[in-house]
């Protein structure tokens, strides 16, 4: 099981990677990209908080859900200063 992780984890992070640094990719299409990835993110993080069943583990999902959407901020106004 870690492996599927592990390869799903690496897909993510060369698509993200082709997206940035690629300059054939119109901004539209980059954009779009990050928003799509990184609304599963914020979704999964909410998932997450609903299924939580401590407080603490709820705080924790929260952290990570602010920690995408720091992340998509920060993928998109790179992508827009190009």
């Amino acid at each position: 099981m870690d492996l599927v992780f592990e390869i799903i984890g690496e897909l993510i992070s060369g698509l993200v990677e082709l997206v940035l640094e690629s300059e054939r990719v119109p901004k539209a299409v980059r954009i779009g990209i990050v928003c799509v990835l990184d609304g599963l993110l914020i979704a999964l993080a909410v998932f997450m908080i609903c299924a939580a069943s401590s407080i603490a583990g709820k705080i924790i999902c929260a952290l990570i859900g602010l920690l995408f959407i720091w992340g998509g901020f920060k993928f998109l106004s790179k992508i827009l200063k190009h």
